[in-house]
């Protein structure tokens, strides 16, 4: 006597099975028990993506600015550990745009309420706030195409913003539009 077949299970579909997430793959910082979390809120790229770069565009321009601190040593691996999952994953991505408008819009704004600041304080030009933000941030934008290969974003804020979690291997050569080339954000600027 044959004993009865037990039912196959059905496999589940792609879209509903969990992506698994190595968080091992990105660039910056210790992102060790975030899994969860970027899985449940960080997605591949649909759009192209825009962000404040200098000319040349070089691999520093996507450092987030976390890392970018005076005092910080350049090792991605040493995040601070107290932080909680969303502060840890949020310092480690790097702020782009949905739109080359909202990317201006924003600069723009910071420019301007970086400039007002320095004729209260008095600062000389070459040295304030504004000249700062200019030598951090650069004052061009470009644009970018990226791939699930290149990055994970999360979602779009009211500005147009959003967070990219760069992967392992991201080559900015690789995704920036050439064709639309750098667009100086400062030809307009006072």
């Amino acid at each position: 006597m044959t004993k009865p077949k037990k039912p196959k299970k059905k496999k589940k579909s792609v879209s509903k099975q969990k992506k698994s997430i190595s968080t091992d793959s990105f660039c910056f910082g210790n992102l060790r028990g975030c899994e969860e979390y970027i899985r449940e809120r960080y997605s591949p790229p649909t759009r192209p993506l825009y962000r404040w770069v200098k000319s040349p565009v070089t691999s520093r321009d996507f450092i987030p600015q976390s890392f970018l601190r005076e005092d910080y040593n350049d090792n991605f691996e040493d995040l601070d550990i107290d932080l909680t999952i969303e502060e840890r994953v949020e310092r480690s991505t790097t702020s782009m745009y949905i739109s080359e408008e909202a990317s201006i819009t924003e600069y723009q704004k910071i420019i301007e309420r970086l400039h007002k600041k320095d004729i209260k304080e008095n600062n000389p030009l070459e040295q304030g706030h504004k000249s700062q933000f200019i030598n951090r941030c650069g004052q061009y934008v470009a644009k970018f195409n990226l791939t699930e290969k290149d990055a994970l974003v999360g979602e779009v804020n009211k500005r147009g913003h959003v967070n990219v979690l760069l992967k392992d291997g991201f080559d900015f050569r690789q995704c920036q539009d050439t064709n639309f080339g750098l667009k100086n954000m400062l030809d307009n600027d006072e």
